[in-house]
């Protein structure tokens, strides 16, 4: 892709002071043919789907500044682009006392994994990664 800059404006947004919502969509206007996409589905997710949760730990984080500061542009470059990724099931759907519904999973989830997106058997996203509990969990 080249270094043009696009218009990409808040296409939903439900956040409010009573709401547990931060999450923004935006959509590119007139993108590039080759940028990539993915689906979003359109189906909510049910208790024993399988899923998959790509993500950003932290200590990857840490690691692409050590190789950014030893000067290996090359193998930095390569590594940003490779998330992590586990995979398990829906094991269960809950709504928070603020009416926002959540979804829990058996996948191993770790810190700065926040952000990264759920997809379903079909490569379709059913969700953002929002928190999890412990060490690792969901």
């Amino acid at each position: 892709m080249n270094n043009e800059n696009y218009v990409a404006p808040v296409s939903d947004f439900a956040a409010t002071d009573n709401q547990e919502k931060d999450l923004a969509l935006l959509k590119v206007e007139n993108p590039p043919s080759n940028l990539p996409t993915v689906k979003v589905s359109d189906q909510k997710p049910a208790t024993g789907d399988d899923i998959e949760i790509f993500g950003y730990l932290k200590e990857q984080r840490d690691f692409f500044k050590y190789i950014e500061s030893t000067g290996n542009q090359k193998q930095y470059l390569e590594s940003v682009v490779n998330a992590t990724l586990t995979k398990g099931i829906v094991s269960a759907e809950r709504t928070s006392p603020k009416g926002t519904t959540y979804f829990s999973t058996d996948a191993a989830v770790n810190n700065g994994n926040s952000g990264g997106p759920v997809v379903n058997a079909n490569n379709e996203v059913i969700g953002v990664l929002v928190l999890g509990f412990g060490d690792t969990g969901s």
